[in-house]
């Protein structure tokens, strides 16, 4: 909701591959068969994990034996943090790190960027999550309905004037985000198929 433009780049990919009827209504929700054909929402996903990584430290592991790291001792038995968050902002591979910009990850090729794609919001090596594809996936579903359904947009006051929200994070193993206002506007383009 903070970045109508993004959401509306995203919404045209969509749009590009579900379609417009002849009323100009979406003729269907999105579907995983669609997922492929939408590499700007993927980007969107990319970024939100980057930006704003769900456990910004990573979960703690503990080393079995005494190793070394680029000249750092470890003992055994040390509490080891993935700083996923410090990863996320490393300016010699993000430009502008605390802006949110999913067009970093478009390829050089296509007149991008082509900055890295993120490491680390789901673990490292043996012990990476399992049901990061799961979660991903889902996150795209959930996403991918929303752009073609409704318009993200910020809370209006008595007068009619925007709130834009703060972005702020908790502290913790998680960074769960603070509360904030949403107005979830149904898209003109999407009443015929949700009944309205």
């Amino acid at each position: 909701m903070l970045h109508p433009e993004i959401q509306a780049k995203a919404r045209a990919e969509l749009e590009g591959v579900i379609g417009l009827d002849d009323n100009g209504h979406i003729p269907r929700l999105p579907d995983f068969e669609d997922r492929p054909k939408t590499p700007y929402l993927e980007y969107i996903l990319l970024e939100t994990t980057r930006w704003a990584p769900l456990s910004p430290l990573g979960v703690p592991h503990a080393s079995t034996n005494a190793d070394e790291y680029k000249g750092y001792y470890i003992p055994a038995g040390a509490t080891v943090f993935a700083n996923a968050y410090a990863m996320s902002r490393d300016e010699r591979y993000y430009s502008s790190p605390e802006e949110f910009n999913p067009d970093r990850y478009i390829p050089v090729s296509e007149g991008g960027r082509g900055e890295p794609h993120p490491e680390g919001p789901f673990g490292f090596g043996r012990r990476v999550c399992p049901g990061q594809h799961l979660a991903m996936a889902g996150v795209w579903i959930c996403i991918a309905t929303l752009l073609a359904t409704m318009e993200l947009k910020c809370p209006v006051d008595e007068e009619g004037k925007e709130l834009r929200p703060t972005v702020g994070f908790s502290d913790g193993l998680s960074g769960v985000p603070d509360a904030f206002g949403c107005r979830m506007v149904v898209r003109e383009e999407a009443m015929e198929l949700l009944g309205l």
